[in-house]
């Protein structure tokens, strides 16, 4: 893991960053987006990340560090997005979280409705935890996982968000293993218009490092 942190950091150095068909990005003060760190240097296999990946890293300042991309028109069937995350260093403060993904329906980008919210949280004990919300501030619902025990720095975590509004259906995998599924209600967004990828300006976590790869946000079949 020294190795893998030591090079992911020349992130930091100038040189491209996301690929051109990208809709934009948001990188706060001394945080890192980057999309081209070459899988070869990872010291382990990772199943179908390709050549390159991303790294996210959150400095001490900023939460912002995300790539979006919105829709053209908006998707009334719903996504299955699938991100799989390499958590390199954890420094976040206990209590604090940074979003890894985030689905959001049509709307202006910062205001839009949100479909759910993928979270890294280190808890209170220092435990560090993938979440799943979905709702808004004012009345979340929390899928933890794992429910005991903490996720360790260098092992690669595989996400699969379902938000199936075709079928009415919720639900959240990883590493293969169904964390929880409930039916949508009339409080979910019935449409799907932007897919971001990394850490929201409002995360509160800090100083900390990830990998992401094997993303893919695919249309709900009728």
């Amino acid at each position: 893991m020294r190795r893998l942190l030591a090079i992911a950091l020349l992130l930091i150095l100038p040189g491209p960053s996301w690929a051109q068909a990208a809709t934009g990005t948001m990188v706060g003060d001394g945080n890192v987006l980057r999309f081209d760190f070459p899988t070869a240097n990872i010291p382990f296999a990772v199943d179908g990340w390709g050549e390159t990946c991303g790294v996210i890293a959150i400095g001490h300042t900023a939460g912002a560090a995300l790539w979006y991309q919105r829709f053209p028109t908006p998707s009334t069937r719903g996504h299955i997005a699938t991100v799989d995350l390499i958590v390199v260093t954890a420094g976040l403060a206990p209590g604090t979280a940074i979003t890894y993904a985030i689905a959001k329906a049509d709307g202006d980008i910062q205001t839009a409705l949100r479909n759910w919210r993928g979270y890294l949280h280190k808890t209170l004990a220092g435990e560090l935890k993938l979440v799943f919300v979905l709702g808004e501030d004012a009345n979340p619902v929390h899928w933890v996982y794992p429910v005991a025990g903490s996720l360790q720095p260098g092992v690669v975590i595989r996400a699969v968000h379902t938000y199936d509004i075709a079928h009415q259906r919720i639900a959240w995998s990883v590493n293969g293993a169904l964390v929880n599924e409930i039916a949508m209600t009339a409080s979910h967004p019935q449409n799907s218009a932007t897919q971001i990828t990394g850490s929201s300006g409002s995360s509160d976590g800090r100083d900390t490092l990830f990998l992401v790869g094997n993303i893919s946000w695919t249309e709900v079949e009728p």
